[in-house]
């Protein structure tokens, strides 16, 4: 028993001594970025500091791209040490969400947020085509639309099948498709929701969405008028 307890007392005096190393580590670059007289000295510091607080938090595939980027980094002959060290840490952040997201499952994500309560296809799918009214208006591609903060409620670890079983990821590609059919002159695609509709909010049940066509009043409500694709 005593064995066991030495042996406890030992790996928690290791860890408190790990954290506590980091900890001395994290402190030192602060103080060094509050303390720096440059902006490159400036930029090193805080390279430092986020690869202090992600590396332990990081993927092996993300560990992966880092050590290529460090090695890419260290071919190039940089013009002083100071810029090297720049160049390495800089060019090594995690992978974006943007490398591993498609524009179909982040539409999914976006659904299954904002509808996957919802019993109609058709309306689910007036989510997916509300994103893609905003890329047509100019807001951007499908995943900053998707992804634009306080907008819609999109987060990367989402599920894609819906409170009844379906498949969330065929929707948002069966949309996609429509859409990528009239964008090519195609008319009568299947389209759920008019490309004036941008703006959409819990109805008084908390289960449905009411699409506008403005965010602020007056707005026009849409009333689900056009032919339903999704009938059998």
């Amino acid at each position: 028993m005593k064995h066991f307890i030495r042996i406890c007392v030992a790996i928690i005096l290791v860890c408190t001594g790990i954290i506590l190393i980091q900890l001395f580590d994290l402190y030192h670059m602060v103080y060094g970025l509050n303390q720096s007289n440059s902006q490159t000295e400036q930029i090193i510091h805080q390279a430092r500091i986020q690869h202090i607080m992600t590396q332990h938090f990081i993927t092996p595939q993300q560990r992966w791209r880092q050590m290529q980027m460090i090695r890419a980094a260290q071919e190039v002959q940089p013009e002083s040490e100071l810029e090297a060290e720049v160049k390495i840490i800089v060019s090594t952040p995690t992978a974006s969400v943007h490398e591993v997201e498609t524009p179909a499952s982040a539409i999914a994500k976006v659904i299954y947020r904002e509808a996957r309560g919802v019993s109609s296809i058709m309306r689910q799918a007036a989510v997916g085509w509300c994103i893609l009214n905003r890329v047509d208006a100019g807001a951007g591609d499908i995943l900053s639309v998707c992804m634009a903060p306080n907008q819609f409620a999109y987060s990367y670890n989402t599920p894609t099948i819906d409170d009844y079983g379906r498949d969330l990821l065929a929707l948002a590609e069966d949309v996609l498709s429509r859409w990528e059919r009239e964008n090519a002159g195609e008319t009568n695609v299947g389209r759920v929701l008019p490309k004036a509709f941008r703006y959409f909010s819990a109805d008084p049940s908390g289960i449905d969405n009411i699409f506008r066509d403005s965010w602020k009043a007056p707005y026009n409500i849409w009333d689900w008028s056009l032919p339903n694709p999704y009938e059998s």
